[in-house]
C-alpha cells in the first residue's frame, strides 16, 4: 500500500507544454532539406542538429511529466536531473548551431542561442529544485498510519488463509470477523496518523497473540480438533474484546474521549455493512 495509489491525470498546463514541444519539432522541419544536399559535411551537420533537437525534446517531455507528478502530490522529491532546464539549454545550443551554419560571426549565433534558451525556459518553466512535504510531521504521520494499516491487514490476511486451510467455516468466520474488527478499530481510533501510531505497541502484541493461537490450532488439530476449535473460537472473541477495550481506554485519555471513539467505530461498522 503504502505509498498508498494515486489517480494520474494530465493538467491543462502540461498539455499546453506538450503542444509547444510539437510546435518546436515542426519548426525544425526545414532542416530536412539539409539531408537532401549532396555534400557529406552538410549531411553530418544536419544529423548533429537533429540529434541535439531530439535530446532537447526528450528532456522537455520527461521534465514536463516529472513536474506534473510533483505538483499533483503533497509530498515529492525534486527530480535528480533538471530535465526542463537541460532541455531549454539544448534548445539554445540547437539554435546556435543552426545559426552558425548561416552566419560567419559567432557572436550573433551565441546571442540567438542564449535568447532561445531563455524563451524556452519561459515557455516550459523550470524543474522543481526542492523536495516538498518530506519533513512535514503530519504527512509523515499519515504515511506511517497507512503503512500500519496495510501491514496489519496483510498479516491478518495471512493468518486467515492458514485458518481457511482447515475448511471449517466457523473458524474462518471467527478470524475474519476479528480481522475486520481490528481494522475498524484502527480506523476509528482517529483519522490522524499521529493517533493511530500510538497504538502500534498493543497492536503488535495482539497480532503476536493471534499468531500464537493460529499456531496452537495447527499443532493441536490432529489430537483433538473439537476442543482445539472451541478454544480457538473463544480466544479470538476474547482477543478482539480486549483490544477494543484497550484502545477505548487510550482514547479516553485524549481530548475527544471514548464517546467519539464509539461514534467513529459505529460509523465504520455501518460502512462495512453498506448502511
Amino acid at each position: 500500500m503504502a505509498d498508498i495509489g494515486f489517480h494520474r491525470h494530465t493538467s491543462k498546463g502540461t498539455n499546453d507544454r506538450y503542444d509547444l514541444i510539437i510546435l518546436l519539432v515542426m519548426a525544425a522541419g526545414p532542416l530536412m532539406f539539409g539531408l537532401l544536399q549532396a555534400t557529406l559535411m552538410s549531411l553530418v551537420i544536419t544529423l548533429i542538429q537533429f540529434a541535439i533537437l531530439g535530446v532537447a525534446v526528450l528532456c522537455l517531455v520527461k521534465g514536463a511529466a516529472a513536474k506534473a507528478r510533483y505538483q499533483e502530490r503533497r509530498a515529492a522529491r525534486a527530480p535528480r536531473i533538471p530535465a526542463l532546464i537541460l532541455g531549454s539549454l539544448l534548445v539554445g545550443l540547437f539554435v546556435a548551431v543552426v545559426a552558425m551554419g548561416e552566419m560567419t560571426d559567432i557572436k550573433m549565433p551565441v546571442m540567438l542561442g542564449g535568447l532561445a534558451a531563455i524563451l524556452s525556459l519561459f515557455a516550459f518553466g523550470i524543474d522543481p529544485l526542492r523536495s516538498k512535504g518530506l519533513d512535514d510531521p503530519q504527512l509523515m504521520a499519515e504515511r506511517a498510519a497507512r503503512h500500519l494499516l496495510v501491514s496489519t491487514d496483510d498479516r491478518l490476511r495471512a493468518m486467515s488463509d492458514r485458518v481457511s486451510a482447515f475448511n471449517e467455516p466457523d473458524l474462518s468466520v471467527k478470524i475474519e470477523a476479528l480481522h475486520g474488527a481490528i481494522l475498524r478499530v484502527l480506523r476509528a481510533f482517529g483519522q490522524s496518523g499521529q493517533d493511530i501510531t500510538k497504538i502500534q505497541q498493543p497492536l503488535e502484541k495482539i497480532l503476536t497473540l493471534i499468531g500464537a493461537e493460529v499456531d496452537a490450532l495447527e499443532s493441536g488439530w490432529s489430537a483433538d480438533s473439537h476442543s482445539t476449535a472451541k478454544r480457538f473460537t473463544k480466544r479470538m472473541q476474547a482477543l478482539g474484546d480486549a483490544f477494543e477495550n484497550h484502545v477505548r481506554k487510550l482514547r479516553m485519555k485524549s481530548d475527544e474521549g471514548a464517546i467519539d471513539f464509539d461514534a467513529d467505530l459505529l460509523i465504520d461498522r455501518m460502512k462495512g455493512h453498506g448502511i
